[in-house]
Parts: structure tokens; C-alpha cells; sequence
């Protein structure tokens, strides 16, 4: 009966540190938004836009559908594709990166049990490069039509590249959603 309760109380101790463990794991894998602005820029009266240029350096993956998905992201907070009268200009660009991130480690302990409480140790570990990947990276730069100035960019970094799949095409949405939800910067 003591062995069934130390090995539950053993396993109580160990669930919230696999736990705390994998919303590391987690936080480390999930997409970065940031954006940057022209200050002094007046964003209140551009409404209208096209798109300039786009570029994709992700094979298979269809420019005019990541376009069509911040179309429907920018078009929900009220501005309007205008390609007769644009306030502002978009490219929209993506590409891959290398990305190296986080300690890795290995280590290996031993424990021998001396006496009814106690116990001895030894241990090693070795340190090991950062692991490297390949990650998606998507920048979206608004330009003033008027003055040709670039006045608004936005990035999303850390984007995996299963999310560029067909099959993933509703977690593409909402990363293009929130990175055009920046803007216009408040």
C-alpha cells in the first residue's frame, strides 16, 4: 500500500512539470506578430487600397490566395480595394528562413539508494548547437499612394510551414488576420 501511494504522489509531482514542459514547447513554436509605423502618419482618412507586389518563396504555395486571405482580413475592418483610386499600396511577401532557437541538452544521472532514506548521485551532461529549422515568415507593407512612402509594415515570424498547406488553410487565416489587424496602428 505504501508503494501505490508514493507512486501516486510521485506521479502528482510529476504532471505539473510535463506540464509547465510543454507549455514551453509550446510558446517557443508559436508565430511573433510585430509591426512598425511612420510616426506622424495621419491613418485616418486611407480607406482604399491594391496591392503592388507580392512574392512567394514557399514552394506550393498560391500568391493569390494568401492575397484573397488578407483581402477578406482587411476588408473585415472596412477597407475597401480600390484599384482606380488607392490611398495605399500592398505588398505582400513570403518566404522561409532558417531559425535557430533554444538550449538543447543531454544528460544521463544514476542514483544508488543507501539506507532506508537516502541515496547517492552521479551525473553528466553535454551541451548541444541550438536546433536549427526551417520557419515561414510573412511581411505585409502598406505604402502611401500620395507620397510613395512606405508608412506601415507588419511581420509574422515563427510561422510553421504546415500552416501554408491546403489542409492547414484555416490556421493561414487567422495568421494573416491577426498580423492585418495591426493596422492601422492605434
Amino acid at each position: 500500500m505504501n508503494a501505490a501511494k508514493a507512486t501516486i504522489h510521485s506521479a502528482t509531482r510529476i504532471r505539473p512539470l510535463l506540464l509547465l514542459a510543454l507549455l514551453l514547447l509550446s510558446a517557443c513554436a508559436s508565430t511573433r506578430y510585430e509591426h512598425d509605423f511612420r510616426p506622424g502618419t495621419d491613418f485616418s482618412g486611407l480607406q482604399t487600397y491594391i496591392w503592388r507586389s507580392s512574392d512567394v518563396q514557399i514552394p506550393g504555395v498560391d500568391i493569390e490566395r494568401l492575397q484573397s486571405l488578407a483581402d477578406d482580413a482587411l476588408q473585415a475592418q472596412g477597407l475597401v480595394r480600390d484599384p482606380l483610386a488607392p490611398d495605399l499600396l500592398l505588398s505582400l511577401n513570403a518566404f522561409t528562413r532558417q531559425a535557430t532557437g533554444g538550449s538543447r541538452g543531454v544528460g544521463l544521472s544514476i542514483g544508488v539508494p543507501i539506507g532506508r532514506s537516502g541515496s547517492v548521485g552521479i551525473g553528466g551532461s553535454r551541451a548541444l548547437p541550438p536546433a536549427e529549422r526551417q520557419e515561414g515568415v510573412l511581411v505585409l507593407d502598406v505604402t502611401q499612394a500620395r507620397s510613395n512612402e512606405l508608412i506601415w509594415r507588419g511581420t509574422a515570424t515563427g510561422i510553421s510551414l504546415e500552416h501554408f498547406k491546403l489542409s492547414e488553410e484555416d490556421k493561414l487565416r487567422r495568421i494573416v488576420e491577426r498580423l492585418s489587424q495591426q493596422f492601422p496602428p492605434e
